[in-house]
């Protein structure tokens, strides 16, 4: 495994909310975005 957010794995769990647009053309998606709070999730994984 590779660090992930400048973390080395450690097996430890973390929460995360995550905001998903998705863009649909002719009734199949074409296109996903996803965001979420990196700060957060690096402040758990290191805390």
């Amino acid at each position: 495994m590779k660090p992930w957010l400048g973390v080395a794995p450690t097996g430890a769990s973390f929460e995360i909310a995550e905001y998903a647009i998705y863009q649909v053309r002719d009734g199949r998606f074409v296109h996903m975005t996803a965001l979420h709070d990196a700060g957060e999730l690096r402040r758990q994984l290191t805390g």
